[in-house]
């Protein structure tokens, strides 16, 4: 009697952590937005090149960019996410920043999560939307690219940020992820 219940617990224990791991394989959006810790190195970028070779912009009168939570780069073992200058920023005129998402194998990115860029507005920088979402995205099996439009009020250094959440899986596991991000534009 006592091997019946043995292997009647063995049992349902297997049937629950094979339920379990497929769960991540059902389609179904993660419903959770869970932070879990960098375990992993994060990287700042000191600047980038396009501001780099760019002539230092005359002083405006503008406040300086304050310091900013968040890096322009992240890199994990799991993922390495980026956000980027695109094009050149003239005060009044929109721009654009890239957010870049790149998973390493064995994970890919979820293509079921709502991914989204949380925008934080700053001194000199306001965003075309609150809030970027999943249909402003292209989203690839290894990638997802993300543009945000904002337009910098004045011209000098301006701190573009934000939070990026998105969820990366393997054929077992998917971790939900958010990370805050910053890069400061030279804006003419």
């Amino acid at each position: 009697m006592r091997r019946t219940h043995a292997a009647l617990a063995a049992l349902v224990a297997l049937s629950l952590a094979l339920s379990l791991s497929s769960a991540c394989n059902k389609g179904t959006p993660p419903t959770a937005e869970q932070p879990k810790a960098p375990d992993a190195e994060v990287r700042q970028d000191p600047a980038p090149a396009a501001a780099a070779a760019a002539p230092a912009a005359p002083s405006s009168g503008a406040p300086a960019p304050g310091p900013a939570a968040g890096t322009s780069r992240v890199s994990e073992s799991q993922f390495e996410l980026a956000i980027a200058p695109s094009g050149a920023y003239q005060a009044g005129k929109e721009g654009m920043v890239q957010v870049v998402l790149d998973a390493k194998p064995p994970f890919h990115v979820n293509d079921q999560y709502p991914i989204k860029f949380k925008a934080k507005e700053g001194p000199g920088v306001k965003f075309a939307a609150a809030v970027v979402g999943k249909d402003k995205a292209k989203v690839e099996k290894q990638k997802a690219t993300m543009p945000v439009a904002f337009v910098p009020e004045s011209a000098g250094q301006h701190t573009v940020a934000g939070q990026f959440l998105f969820s990366v899986c393997t054929d077992e596991n998917c971790l939900m992820e958010k990370r805050d991000l910053s890069l400061v534009v030279d804006v003419k």
